[in-house]
C-alpha cells in the first residue's frame, strides 16, 4: 500500500506539483502578501498538466530512461489523460477570470517550452538552465507580478540555484543526456545558495531549508532507488514545506 502510494505520488506528476504550489505560497508569505488561491490553483494544475503531457508523450522514448514510470503511465494512461484535461480547462478559465496582463505574458513562454520540452533537449546545462526559469517565473514572479517587492532578486538568486541544482541533478540521471553529469555543479550552487540565506540579515534564513535538504539528497540520496523522485523532488517538497512553517513564525 505505501508502495503504491509512493508510485501515484511520484509518477502522476502530484510531488512536483506539489512542491511548486509550496514554493510559490512561500514567496507570498515572505513578503507578506495577500495569498491568491487562485493563483495557487493555477499553479497546482499547470504544473501537473504541463509534467502529465510530457511524461505520456515520452511513453516510447523513455522506457530506457524509467521503466517503473513508463508501465505506471501506461497503466493509468485513461486517467491520466482525463485528469490533465480537466485540470487545463480549470486552468484556463482561473487565466481568464482573475490573472492579469503581465501574468499572462509571464506564463505564455512557460507553457511554450514546457510543451516543447521534447524537442529542446538540447544537453542538460541548457536544458537545466530554461526548466529553472521557468520555475522561477511560476513560483516567484507570477505570485509577486502585482508589485515586485525589494530584495527579490536576493530571493530569485537563491531559490534559483536550489532549483537549478534540483534540475541539473534531475536532467543528468535521464540516460537520453551524454553520460552522467557528476555533482560538483549542483553542489557548488546549493552550497552558494545556503551562505547567501546566512549573510541576509536574516531577511531570507527561513528559505535555508530548501537548499539544504536538496543538498543532502544530491551527497547522499543519489544512488538510491526512485531518486530522481522520492528522494530529489522529495527533499525540494520538504525544504518548501519547512520554509512555509518557519515564514509563518517569521
Amino acid at each position: 500500500m505505501i508502495e503504491k502510494s509512493i508510485r501515484v505520488l511520484c509518477y502522476s506528476g502530484l510531488l512536483v506539483s506539489l512542491t511548486a504550489t509550496s514554493l510559490a505560497t512561500g514567496s507570498y508569505m515572505l513578503f507578506n502578501r495577500e495569498i491568491r488561491f487562485q493563483e495557487l490553483l493555477i499553479v497546482l494544475l499547470g504544473t501537473f498538466s504541463i509534467y502529465n503531457i510530457d511524461h505520456i508523450r515520452g511513453l516510447k522514448s523513455d522506457i530506457d530512461i524509467d521503466r517503473a514510470r513508463v508501465h505506471f503511465i501506461k497503466k493509468n494512461k485513461n486517467k491520466l489523460v482525463i485528469a490533465t484535461i480537466v485540470s487545463l480547462v480549470i486552468c484556463g478559465m482561473l487565466g481568464v477570470t482573475y490573472i492579469s496582463g503581465i501574468q499572462f505574458i509571464l506564463l505564455f513562454p512557460v507553457l511554450v517550452t514546457g510543451l516543447l520540452h521534447r524537442r529542446l533537449k538540447m544537453n542538460f546545462l541548457l536544458s537545466s538552465l530554461y526548466i529553472t526559469t521557468s520555475w522561477i517565473v511560476v513560483v516567484i514572479l507570477f505570485p509577486l507580478s502585482a508589485s515586485f517587492p525589494t530584495g527579490i532578486h536576493w530571493y530569485i538568486l537563491i531559490t534559483g540555484l536550489a532549483l537549478f541544482a534540483n534540475a541539473y541533478t534531475y536532467t543528468g540521471l535521464d540516460s537520453s543526456y551524454a553520460g552522467n553529469t557528476g555533482t560538483t555543479l549542483p553542489i557548488s550552487a546549493l552550497i552558494l545558495s545556503i551562505i547567501i540565506c546566512l549573510i541576509s540579515q536574516n531577511r531570507f534564513l527561513p528559505l535555508i531549508s530548501v537548499p539544504s535538504l536538496t543538498l543532502v539528497s544530491v551527497i547522499f540520496l543519489r544512488n538510491k532507488k526512485q531518486f530522481k523522485y522520492l528522494y530529489l523532488d522529495g527533499s525540494l517538497l520538504a525544504g518548501s514545506a519547512l520554509f512555509l512553517m518557519t515564514a509563518q513564525l517569521w
